[in-house]
């Protein structure tokens, strides 16, 4: 009985001594790793506050991430009548949160009063960081948009640069105790990989912002594209009616890439160059069909106008065609049957511009990714699409393409370098308000 007994105790001394040791390697050694699992198990990801990588014109400076702001985050149990009161005095802004657990808002002022008193009777929590989109957001049909919840890019510049954006994503996160609600005093975790993400663009902001406020004050609703000739970049594009980016009841269209309009005064250039022997002042009833549909192919008409861009329409030139040949359309009704993009029409007219050479549009010059820096994308090659001598016939008649809602010219007549188009939805504005919208934005081009 005693060597049993002995036995029990030797065996329950080494278990005991093995489990001390077990625990204080726990405790000295791996404390620090069980201690971070732990932590980033109750810690909950802000994603409606994550700021993604940033889009750039082309002198670098930020189109998105512009400005500066201030987030709140208060729980939502106590979130009451007077907390509402005084966060809509102050101009918060609710953010759609994927958290039922607390309500975020945003800021553009510091109000230093509103917030001492949110953060003493609500405890909330406030932080700086930047706003994806600012009030007045630049070019934002052409960037697009990202969504609230999970952050993904859903339309533009957003969606198909995604991943370069994403990884450039700085994550917030709060602390939670067990029932998910914020642990006072732990404050926000803001994590990123400390380098710079993002897209580099051949939008002019100066330009950009000055077509915009054109457009905007003539009432209008329409589209503007301003290129730049010998490159096929584009400095500005615009429509209208604008759109606000945080609130986005209605899907957001762009125009000069995804709307499609009659061809008006390009229709008759189209069948010109196909038929150098006619002049533009009138059909001719030589002109092939063949003829016709290369010619049209030849400007761009059964493609996507500008490089790398998804949602963009290539208009109905092959539906045209068939109507032609089952007979239910006449070349003559070519003008208002024949639809083309301004996007399109953009390309046409730097086309004439550089006697027949033609390529894509651009709107995208490289990506910032990380550790490895900048990097420019090559320049697309180019091509003689047209004769240059049925081009300078062309530009013997023809002053800009001017039409019933169209207006479209490049800019210096001798060695171009800037091409601007425009297409009006409503009523034609008429000869002096079209001239008046270009005379502002030429006034961008040469300040």
């Amino acid at each position: 009985m005693k060597r049993r007994m002995l036995f029990l105790l030797v065996i329950t001394s080494l278990l005991l001594f093995g489990l001390t040791a077990r625990l204080a390697v726990i405790q000295l050694m791996e404390g620090s790793k069980y201690r971070l699992l732990a932590e980033n198990q109750s810690l909950t990801a802000l994603s409606d506050l994550s700021v993604r990588g940033t889009i750039y014109d082309r002198g670098n400076r930020p189109l998105t991430n512009m400005k500066e702001s201030f987030f709140l985050l208060i729980e939502d149990r106590k979130v009451d009548e007077d907390a509402e009161k005084l966060l809509h005095k102050m101009d918060a802004r609710f953010i759609e949160s994927s958290n039922d657990k607390y309500h975020v808002y945003n800021i553009a002022d510091i109000d230093r009063t509103g917030i001492k008193a949110l953060c003493r009777d609500y405890g909330a929590l406030v932080m700086k960081s930047r706003n994806r989109y600012s009030e007045n957001q630049p070019a934002m049909h052409i960037i697009g948009y990202v969504s609230q919840l999970d952050q993904l890019g859903v339309s533009g510049i957003e969606k198909d640069f995604d991943t370069v954006l994403a990884s450039g994503q700085k994550l917030y996160s709060v602390q939670n105790d067990g029932r998910g609600y914020i642990i006072p005093g732990a404050g926000i975790h803001m994590k990123d990989d400390g380098r710079e993400w993002g897209v580099l663009t051949t939008l002019d902001l100066n330009i950009q912002n000055r077509v915009e406020m054109v457009l905007s004050d003539s009432g209008k609703s329409g589209a503007v594209v301003v290129t730049h000739i010998p490159s096929g970049e584009i400095l500005a594009s615009a429509c209208t009616p604008g759109f606000d980016p945080h609130e986005r009841e209605k899907e957001l269209v762009n125009k000069a890439t995804s709307s499609t309009y009659p061809a008006g005064p390009f229709f008759p250039l189209i069948t010109a160059t196909a038929a150098p022997e006619t002049d533009m002042e009138g059909l001719s009833e030589i002109v092939s069909l063949e003829s016709f549909v290369d010619t049209a192919q030849a400007y761009g008409l059964s493609e996507e106008a500008v490089e790398l861009l998804s949602g963009q329409a290539k208009g109905n030139l092959s539906e045209f065609v068939e109507a032609l040949k089952t007979g239910d359309a006449t070349f003559d009704e070519g003008q208002s049957l024949l639809t083309i993009t301004p996007m399109q029409a953009a390309r046409i007219t730097r086309i004439i511009a550089l006697d027949g050479w033609d390529s894509k549009l651009t709107v995208i010059r490289g990506t910032v990714e990380g550790i490895r820096g900048a990097s420019f994308f090559p320049k697309i090659e180019g091509r003689q699409a047209i004769s240059a001598e049925s081009i300078k016939k062309i530009q013997e008649q023809a002053e800009g393409f001017r039409g019933p809602h169209w207006y479209s010219t490049f800019i210096p007549e001798e060695d171009p370098l800037y091409g601007i188009t425009l297409y009006i939805e409503d009523d034609y504005p008429g000869e002096s308000i079209a001239s008046s919208m270009f005379g502002e934005i030429i006034s961008a081009l040469y300040p």
